[in-house]
This record gives structure tokens, C-alpha cells and sequence, in this order.
């Protein structure tokens, strides 16, 4: 089955929590809540549920640039819920122990919500940018080589929902499953990047799924600073830029031909921005009480709307709840 199928993961990704763990176990404490499903595995999966945008948003939608590119506000990291429930039993026949968490957007990852007296082999988590892997306190010189075998380039992270499972007693790392822009508003993911990341994850899954990888908890360091680019945080918090933003630049490690796309549309969008016009959307269907719309930008690229359309990605459509795109591009 091709790895991203657009009704499937559009279905994941607009859930409310409690629906899409209807048939998990509900973990309750002080106002908190994670969910857990024993498939009777020595692996756990864990993705994160909330997400920085807003709920009721309904858009999605590719782009087809010299790499495939699909937009949705919640792919951070509902694409992590996405493959642990879709991908990993559909494509591969893997179905790990499954632990979903809320709150990991602000620091307070409900995975410490999270105890038992299972002991597990290792523990992965599918909720990074680009095409690394992390692993936190959980690295040593034993798993580097390992993951590095199958392909992985491993890298530096600050914090996820597994730097909450360290008393598990076993390593635990976080694969990069192609995201760039998370936390904002116009996330993506690179379909490609995507699915290279999970033949890796495969690959190292039938070589050690059935491989104890103890790990000893450690005690850490209160508080986190990084230099220039003066990012900080207390404990394992959400990391924050208090200086020039400029100071760490931006790269999407997409392609050359989405920087000129994306750097094209952003000055455009600012030349756009300056002279605000109004959209008669009657022109795209609405009836006459719907008046002028002061939709003006692209919910999926924020590409400018010409009566309607969109200059990237093609034709819209107007409901009564708002601009969904058309069907872009499907696998």
C-alpha cells in the first residue's frame, strides 16, 4: 500500500483525541490524560495528540514539486499517531504497544502519566523535523552504531514525549519523519523524506525487535542555553527564541526548487499583503447572503486567491464551514 493515502491520514489527523483512542486504555491524573494499548509487543510506539493550531481547521492537500509535499495544520504529530496506527500494521504487519500523549506542544508531556511493570526491548517515537534521529539522554556509543546501520544519521534534540520514559529501564529514540515548518502555521511534511525514514524504522525493527536494550535513568541538567541564537528553557520545556530569530536561520532541507518557491511566495505575499483586496465569492458558488469574503490567502501554501483560486495550488471551494481545498494531489 503507498505509505500516505490522504483519506486515511486526513482521518487521523481531524479526530477529536477521545474518538481516535476510543478502544485505548484512558490514563487519568489531576486533569491529565495519556492512552495506552497493550498489543502484547516488547516495543512501545508513542506519538504526541495535541497540536499548536487550532482545532475545527479542515484543509490538506499536496503540492507536486520536484518532491511531493503535503500540507495539514496537525501533522505535528498526528503523522507520528498516523503511522503507528496506519502504516506500521497496514504496510508492515507491526503493531507495537501504542502510547498516546497530550500537552507535549507545551512542555508537560502527559507521558509521565505513564507506569508499568512491563519491561519493554526499546522504545521509538515518530515525532521530528527532517530526516535524523534523536535520541536525548538515551544515546550511547551501542545504539548510534545500530541506528546508523540501517541508514539513520542521527542528531540533537532538545526535548520529546520519550524524554518522559527514562525510568522504562531501556533505550528510546525519535525519528525525523520529514516535517519542516512544525509549530507554525503552514506546516508540511516531505513525502519522500516520510517514507525513506520508515524503510529505515522497518529495517531496524526486524533486526532488533526481539533486542533488550537496557538503559540506566540519569539524572538531568535543570536548565538548557544555547549560545547566540539565545534559546532557552527550564527543565525539558518547550525551547523559545528570545533574540534575533535570524541568528538561526531557517533551512526546510526540502529541495532547491521549494527555497525559490517558498522565498518567491513570501515576497510576494508581502507586496499582496500591503494593498488588501476583497474576494467576491459568489463568483465560487456562495449565495448572495454570503456577501464578500475577506478570505484572501490559501489555507494550505497561503499562496495569494485570484476569484477563488489559488495561484499554487489550484481551484478552491467554498462551504458553509470555511475553504477546503479540492483534492490536489492523492498517492
Amino acid at each position: 500500500m503507498p505509505l500516505v493515502i490522504k483519506s486515511l491520514l486526513d482521518s487521523v489527523c481531524w479526530d477529536k483525541p477521545k474518538d481516535l483512542c476510543s478502544n485505548m486504555a484512558a490514563i487519568h491524573k489531576k486533569g491529565k490524560i495519556a492512552w495506552f494499548k497493550d498489543n502484547h509487543s516488547s516495543i512501545l510506539a508513542v506519538a504526541h495528540l495535541d497540536t499548536v493550531n487550532p482545532t475545527g481547521l479542515r484543509w490538506s492537500g499536496q503540492i507536486q514539486l520536484d518532491k511531493n509535499v503535503f500540507f495539514s495544520p496537525y501533522v505535528d504529530d498526528r503523522l507520528g499517531a498516523y503511522t503507528i496506527l496506519k502504516v506500521l500494521p497496514q504496510a508492515y504487519d507491526i503493531n507495537p504497544d501504542i502510547l498516546f500523549t497530550m500537552d507535549e506542544e507545551s512542555g508537560s508531556s502527559t507521558a509521565s502519566l505513564f507506569k508499568t511493570e512491563k519491561k519493554y526491548n526499546w522504545i521509538v517515537e515518530f515525532d521530528r523535523r527532517g530526516e535524523d534521529v534523536v535520541m536525548y539522554d538515551f544515546k550511547d556509543e551501542d545504539l548510534v552504531k545500530k541506528l546508523e546501520g540501517v541508514g539513520f544519521a542521527t542528531g540533537f534534540g532538545s526535548m520529546s514525549d520519550i524524554c518522559k520514559l527514562d525510568g522504562l529501564g531501556c533505550k528510546a529514540f525519535n525519528v525525523g519523519v520529514g516535517y519542516e515548518q512544525e509549530h507554525s502555521s503552514r506546516p508540511f511534511f516531505v513525502v519522500p523524506t516520510y517514507e525513506s525514514q520508515i524503510a529505515k524504522f522497518v529495517a531496524f525493527y526486524e533486526l532488533y525487535k526481539d533486542v533488550l536494550m537496557p538503559h540506566t535513568k540519569t539524572k538531568k541538567n535543570e536548565f538548557y542555553q544555547w549560545g547566540q541564537g539565545k534559546i532557552s528553557g527550564f527543565g525539558m520545556g518547550r525551547t523559545r527564541y528570545y533574540g534575533n530569530p535570524s541568528l538561526m536561520p531557517f533551512h526546510s532541507g526540502v529541495s532547491d526548487e521549494y527555497e525559490d518557491w517558498s522565498a518567491e511566495r513570501d515576497r510576494r505575499d508581502d507586496k499582496d499583503k500591503s494593498k488588501p483586496v476583497m474576494i467576491d465569492t459568489t463568483k465560487s458558488g456562495w449565495s448572495e447572503e454570503a456577501g464578500i469574503c475577506p478570505h484572501l490567502w490559501c489555507p494550505v501554501c497561503a499562496g495569494k486567491l485570484v476569484e477563488g483560486k489559488c495561484r499554487q495550488c489550484g481551484e478552491l471551494v467554498c462551504t458553509s464551514e470555511g475553504w477546503w481545498p479540492k483534492v490536489l494531489v492523492e498517492n
